[in-house]
């Protein structure tokens, strides 16, 4: 009896093994698939890292029009200059060509101060400053829009304290009386505003879901129109779900290991805090990936045709960065957008991913985006079964 379990388990890992060298053959005679597996992850997490490899926006080009042409006006200009995320790269005379370049993006906000600035200022009248800038681009137009408004505010403020001091009043005094109660800005999660923290924990993680899907797409496809040997013809009929795993466990491990990386650098390099569990952290890589693949096996078993097998994860994936919440948020979609988001691995990922790091809520938090990626495992999976089940009453291997 025993040698009889030892037999069955000696024969399970050559299986997996001669499986696994099987597949490595099939990714090596396949270009495009070699580098969608082995090459894209590391080179698309290059470049995501290398384009936010600043973590903050700085130095964005914006233009003056200045039509009061005064001493308070070029302090003005100059306090605006002083912010890291503002660079003052022309000054107009006419606003109808300031907006013109801003149309062109050559510059991305445009501040126009009117005539007579400074007279009003001085007669305490507050003259308009009017901002055109291009919320086009959100994340830069309310970085612009938050930059701006610090460089009125230092300002307003420095002409304040400047009259308050003319009369005699000392500086600690006027100090005071210009700022009655203190504010303490405290963004949560994301204190630093770093871009890193937030928009690359789920535009590489977005990527790595497209690769992820064309890749299992393109091994099914190329297994579908392969001639099968004996033994691994009846190895797939007799054990339909082993064959599975162990044809699509290298993937698996591969993709594994590119989030890891990701995470190591992110946090170490980036210095991304784990706030949370790392556990639950890991975990959501594993089950990300699974849903991934379960649901483009289930594609690309039920759908015969290559061209169309492709183009309808193509269509899945498309909208998925824009469906996360990262970039706007889930619940002010419409029920298509947030029902489709709801279906894509990526939206649960990127819940449990920044639950974990830069949230730090309790576990039991994370339970949620767990059990939707449990769900798209578990669905993909049992129409896998069916359609398994289907192909062996038709006769087919």
């Amino acid at each position: 009896m025993k040698n009889s379990i030892n037999s069955v388990t000696s024969e399970r890992k050559n299986t997996f093994f001669l499986m696994w060298q099987r597949e490595l053959s099939i990714i090596r005679k396949m270009p495009s698939l070699f580098a969608l597996v082995f090459v894209y992850p590391i080179v698309m997490m290059l470049i995501v890292f290398a384009i936010f490899n600043k973590a903050n926006i700085t130095q964005l080009p914006i233009a003056f029009v200045d039509q009061d042409q005064s001493a308070i006006s070029r302090q003005l200009i100059q306090k605006i200059s002083a912010v890291s995320e503002i660079a003052v790269t022309v000054k107009y005379s006419d606003l109808a060509e300031a907006k013109t370049a801003l149309k062109s993006t050559k510059v991305y906000a445009v501040v126009l101060i009117p005539p007579y600035f400074e007279e009003k200022m001085l007669a305490n009248q507050q003259p308009e400053i009017t901002t055109f800038y291009n919320n086009q681009f959100m994340t830069i137009g309310s970085t612009l829009n938050r930059a701006i408004y610090t460089g009125l505010s230092a300002f307003i403020g420095s002409i304040q304290l400047e009259k308050v001091m003319n009369n005699s009043v000392p500086l600690p005094l006027a100090t005071a009386q210009l700022k009655p109660v203190e504010v303490e800005l405290h963004p949560l999660f994301n204190p630093t505003l770093s871009f890193i923290d937030t928009l690359v924990n789920g535009l590489y993680p977005t990527i790595m879901q497209i690769i992820i899907m064309f890749a299992i797409a393109a091994s099914t496809q190329k297994e579908k129109s392969m001639q099968l040997s004996q033994g691994v013809s009846a190895f797939a009929i007799n054990h339909p779900f082993r064959f599975l795993i162990n044809k699509y466990f290298i993937y698996f491990i591969w993709f594994f290991i590119s989030l890891l990386i990701f995470d190591l650098i992110m946090t170490s390099y980036f210095q991304v805090p784990i706030a949370g569990n790392v556990f639950l952290l890991l975990l959501g890589d594993v089950l990300f990936i699974l849903a991934a693949m379960c649901i483009s096996l289930a594609f690309s078993l039920l759908i015969k045709d290559k061209l169309t097998n492709y183009s309808v994860i193509g269509i899945i994936c498309s909208p998925a960065f824009g469906y996360t919440g990262l970039i706007f948020p889930r619940i002010a979609m419409n029920t298509f957008a947030y029902m489709w988001g709801g279906l894509l691995p990526i939206t649960w990922y990127v819940q449990i991913r920044l639950d974990q790091t830069l949230r730090g809520l309790p576990s039991i938090e994370t339970l949620k985006p767990i059990g939707f990626l449990l769900l798209l495992i578990i669905i993909p999976l049992c129409l896998i079964r069916l359609k398994i089940k289907k192909s062996h009453s038709q006769g087919v291997a």
